[in-house]
This record gives C-alpha cells, structure tokens and sequence, in this order.
C-alpha cells in the first residue's frame, strides 16, 4: 500500500494499477471490505481500472502501429534491393551478352 500520509490523488499510476490488480479476482463484498480498509471508495478503483484498461489499449494501437511501420519499411527496403538487382542484372546482360 501506498504511504499513508499521501492521500490517493497523489499516488502513482503504478500503484494505482498495483490496487486494481490486487482487486480484480475479488468479489464485489471483498473488494468493498478492501477499500474500507485501505480508506478507499470501490468507485476509485473502478475507475482506476478503466484508466489502466484505456492504457493498455493505447498501448497496444501504438504497438500494431510500430509492427505496421515496420512491416513497410521491410517491404520498401525488399523492393529497393529487387530493383537494384534487377538493374544489376540488365547492366551485365548488356556488358556480357550470351551468344
């Protein structure tokens, strides 16, 4: 648990995420004796939860953004080297031609 001097406004996203983890496999009557306890409303924690949950989407779009970023720039660099092989090629057929 957090310090208890700092009120839970001031408590880090990580801890915050921390408490709703703790929480979630808890029954409704569970996790409102927990949040009397630790002098917290189960309202904060379903909140917390579902900015932990909003989080974690986001981060999850700006992965598949980077897959996907990195999946034209594999493509583009692909063709760029076809290319230069492929004028490589016709360079040579026109220095050496077969008889």
């Amino acid at each position: 648990m957090p310090s208890n001097s700092a009120t839970p406004k001031k408590w880090s996203r990580e801890e915050k995420c921390r408490i709703v983890l703790e929480t979630a496999p808890m029954t409704e009557a569970e996790r409102s004796e927990y949040c009397r306890k630790h002098g917290l409303y189960p309202e904060q924690v379903e909140a917390w939860k579902t900015a932990c949950m909003v989080a974690n989407a986001h981060s999850h779009e700006q992965a598949r953004r980077h897959r996907k970023a990195a999946s034209r720039a594999r493509y583009k660099e692909r063709f760029t080297w076809e290319r230069v092989l492929g004028e490589y090629e016709q360079l040579l057929t026109k220095w050496y031609p077969s008889k």
